[in-house]
Protein backbone atom coordinates (compact mmCIF):
# COMPACT_ATOMS: atom_id res chain seq x y z
CA UNK A 1 0.00 0.00 0.00
CA UNK A 2 1.23 3.43 -0.54
CA UNK A 3 0.22 6.32 1.44
CA UNK A 4 0.46 9.63 0.18
CA UNK A 5 -0.18 12.95 1.59
CA UNK A 6 -2.29 15.81 -0.44
CA UNK A 7 -3.45 19.38 -0.25
CA UNK A 8 -6.52 20.47 -1.45
CA UNK A 9 -6.53 20.60 -5.26
CA UNK A 10 -3.34 18.61 -5.22
CA UNK A 11 -3.42 15.23 -7.29
CA UNK A 12 -2.65 11.57 -7.79
CA UNK A 13 -1.80 10.06 -10.93
CA UNK A 14 -2.41 6.11 -11.07
CA UNK A 15 -1.24 4.83 -14.47
CA UNK A 16 -1.98 7.17 -17.78
CA UNK A 17 -5.54 6.67 -17.36
CA UNK A 18 -6.49 7.14 -13.91
CA UNK A 19 -6.21 10.60 -12.11
CA UNK A 20 -7.80 11.51 -8.15
CA UNK A 21 -8.21 14.61 -6.89
CA UNK A 22 -8.51 16.18 -3.52
CA UNK A 23 -11.25 18.26 -3.93
CA UNK A 24 -12.32 19.69 -0.15
CA UNK A 25 -11.04 18.65 3.35
CA UNK A 26 -13.94 19.42 6.16
CA UNK A 27 -13.00 18.29 9.37
CA UNK A 28 -12.35 14.36 9.56
CA UNK A 29 -13.79 14.32 6.07
CA UNK A 30 -11.85 14.04 2.59
CA UNK A 31 -14.02 14.68 -0.72
CA UNK A 32 -12.23 13.45 -3.66
CA UNK A 33 -12.51 13.74 -7.38
CA UNK A 34 -11.22 10.36 -9.20
CA UNK A 35 -11.51 9.99 -13.23
CA UNK A 36 -11.37 7.28 -14.64
CA UNK A 37 -12.29 5.37 -18.02
CA UNK A 38 -15.69 4.23 -18.16
CA UNK A 39 -14.46 0.60 -17.92
CA UNK A 40 -12.89 1.04 -14.74
CA UNK A 41 -15.74 0.60 -11.76
CA UNK A 42 -15.21 3.72 -9.17
CA UNK A 43 -16.67 3.64 -5.77
CA UNK A 44 -17.05 2.61 -2.61
CA UNK A 45 -16.62 -1.06 -1.67
CA UNK A 46 -19.82 -2.18 -1.27
CA UNK A 47 -20.77 -3.48 2.84
CA UNK A 48 -21.81 -7.19 3.35
CA UNK A 49 -24.61 -7.70 4.47
CA UNK A 50 -23.45 -10.32 6.66
CA UNK A 51 -20.68 -7.40 8.04
CA UNK A 52 -23.79 -5.39 8.76
CA UNK A 53 -25.60 -8.20 10.97
CA UNK A 54 -22.68 -9.21 12.66
CA UNK A 55 -22.28 -5.23 13.88
CA UNK A 56 -25.83 -5.35 14.86
CA UNK A 57 -25.76 -8.24 16.97
CA UNK A 58 -22.39 -7.30 18.70
CA UNK A 59 -23.95 -4.07 19.39
CA UNK A 60 -27.08 -5.46 20.50
CA UNK A 61 -26.97 -8.98 21.98
CA UNK A 62 -25.79 -7.54 25.89
CA UNK A 63 -29.25 -6.00 25.57
CA UNK A 64 -30.84 -9.37 25.15
CA UNK A 65 -29.04 -11.81 26.50
CA UNK A 66 -31.17 -13.94 29.30
CA UNK A 67 -34.34 -12.54 28.33
CA UNK A 68 -36.04 -15.55 27.49
CA UNK A 69 -37.46 -15.90 23.98
CA UNK A 70 -35.56 -12.99 23.24
CA UNK A 71 -31.97 -14.89 23.33
CA UNK A 72 -32.26 -15.02 19.74
CA UNK A 73 -31.63 -12.06 18.30
CA UNK A 74 -33.26 -11.09 14.78
CA UNK A 75 -32.40 -7.66 13.13
CA UNK A 76 -36.01 -5.90 12.52
CA UNK A 77 -37.32 -5.66 9.30
CA UNK A 78 -35.78 -2.98 7.21
CA UNK A 79 -32.76 -2.52 9.56
CA UNK A 80 -30.75 -4.45 6.95
CA UNK A 81 -30.46 -3.12 3.55
CA UNK A 82 -28.42 -4.14 0.62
Amino acid sequence: MLIVARKKDEWIHIGDDIAIVVHEIRGKTVRLGINAPATVKVGPRPRRKENLIEKFVKRHRKDHIGHGENDTLTPPAGAIEN
